[in-house]
């Protein structure tokens, strides 16, 4: 039997594949707005049988995984970005690293200070607290601490027509133009370093241009291409009320259509077996789908990567006490909603 595995018809050209009869057997996808269309086979017994329900997983991803408390997925991966720290460059300028949690004023007081101790007087900064504020995760952490969500209560109306958002956005305008403690579009631009696996900003990042990084666990795949890697702790996202922080999936669904539904769900098995676990644990591609596995020595303490000892609990933690997953309508694409609040913020900083 020769499956077939879709991992990059993302939104659109997944569905228009699904309706016309010629997907994947087993898809990369979203499965509210992809089960709203009736594209995915319920799997719920299934999972139960081969052990990939959702006691493998995070619980604060049942609402990315189940539809009504079926079950159509299981993920590849998890991810709780957040902001990673380069424990060399705090040492350089003298400071203690950031908390774990921190609301804004504390990532406020601890930027100025950064940048003033790390930028000479009376020379062009090149030196700053965090990168460009730009991944919606972020924005998304920072407006939900006071309340605002990106809908309303029954997923059919914009929730941002709230003072928690504009709030969160007129702190970032203060932070990268008043504060210049995060870098501006202009600022990103300007510096100059070789590109590879997330681009020049690693680099920078590597060499102390950035105290801090907005990424996942996986930053850890292009750190470990360095000959001197620096060392590295985490830290949530900032907060206003209250601490959260997004939870995220790759999530393998399959075909309702498909012609070998037996041979697909033990696909999603084998994405909760010791075997796969293991694979992200050591490539350190984001988090385990089972989070057991975040409890193991082999992830907390790899052992050629000493320089990372004591970074990798955060995300994990995080994942099962203050994460939160993203609010998905079935009537508008997430990947839609991005757009619009991408191009909001892009305004706001122009």
């Amino acid at each position: 039997v020769e499956l077939r595995l879709e991992t990059v018809a993302a939104e659109l050209n997944g569905i228009i594949q699904g309706v016309s009869g010629v997907s994947a057997d087993i898809i990369q996808c979203s499965v509210p707005w992809y089960q709203s269309i009736g594209l995915l086979k319920d799997v719920s017994a299934e999972a139960e049988k081969q052990g990939f329900g959702m006691d493998q997983t995070y619980p604060a991803l049942e609402p990315l995984l189940r539809v009504d408390g079926r079950q159509y997925g299981f993920p590849c991966n998890v991810n709780v970005m957040a902001l990673w720290i380069n424990l060399d460059t705090f040492d350089k300028v003298g400071m203690e690293p950031p908390p774990p949690t921190w609301d804004w004023d504390t990532f406020e007081r601890f930027g100025k200070e950064f940048v003033q101790r790390a930028n000479p007087p009376g020379e062009r900064q090149s030196v700053f607290f965090v990168n460009r504020f730009e991944h919606a995760y972020f924005v998304r952490t920072m407006h939900r601490s006071l309340g605002a969500s990106e809908f309303n209560e029954t997923m059919t109306a914009s929730g941002l027509n709230h003072e928690g958002y504009a709030r969160s956005l007129a702190r970032i305008y203060k932070w990268t133009f008043e504060d210049h403690i995060a870098a501006s579009k202009a600022e990103e631009s300007a510096f100059s370093a070789e590109s590879g696996y997330s681009g020049a900003a690693l680099t920078l990042f590597q060499q102390g241009h950035y105290g801090l990084y907005n990424i996942g666990r996986w930053i850890l795949i292009r750190l470990r291409e360095f000959k001197q890697p620096p060392r590295v702790s985490v830290s949530h996202y900032p907060y206003a009320e209250f601490p959260n922080a997004v939870i995220g999936t790759r999530v393998a669904g399959v075909y309702a259509a498909t012609k070998y539904p037996e041979e697909s769900t033990l696909f999603l098995a084998y994405l909760a077996s010791e075997k796969y676990n293991m694979g992200i644990v050591n490539s350190a591609d984001a988090l385990p789908p089972s989070p057991a596995y975040t409890q193991l020595e082999q992830y907390t303490r790899p052992a050629e990567h000493p320089n990372e000892w004591g970074a990798h609990e955060l995300p994990a933690e995080g994942a099962e006490t203050i994460a939160i997953a993203s609010a998905i309508s079935p009537y508008v694409p997430m990947a839609t909603i991005d757009r619009y609040k991408k191009k909001a913020l892009e305004e706001v900083l122009a």
